[in-house]
């Protein structure tokens, strides 16, 4: 299972700093395996334990100033690579992500799939 205190090692305030990102890192080193994709998931074969790791998701989020986030929530973004040398379009996210998302929903395995 989680660690206890992973809410509180996992939380925003905490992982904005580099020692708290890495606490945050090493405490959830264990579920590694819960959000990766495709083969190397095992998020379905072990959806209780990944499930009690849903605060280690912090680590995935970008702070964004209320601007920023306005443009990624309305916009397609223009993504270039090397992969893809005349770029890929991603459309906006659905208007319903951030309830979708939000932390609540993301402490139970229904709610991460549907995230």
């Amino acid at each position: 299972a989680a660690p206890t205190n992973l809410p509180v090692l996992c939380s925003i305030t905490s992982i904005s700093t580099a020692v708290g990102h890495d606490q945050c890192e090493k405490a959830c080193e264990a579920a590694r395996c819960c959000t990766a994709a495709g083969e190397d998931s095992c998020f379905l074969d072990k959806e209780a334990l990944c499930g009690t790791y849903s605060p280690c998701g912090t680590l995935n989020t970008q702070m964004e100033t209320p601007s920023q986030k306005d443009s990624i929530l309305n916009n397609a973004v223009n993504i270039k690579d090397p992969q893809h040398p005349h770029g890929v379009e991603v459309s906006p996210p659905p208007s319903n992500l951030p309830y979708t998302c939000n932390s609540i929903n993301l402490q139970t395995p229904d709610g991460y799939l549907d995230c």
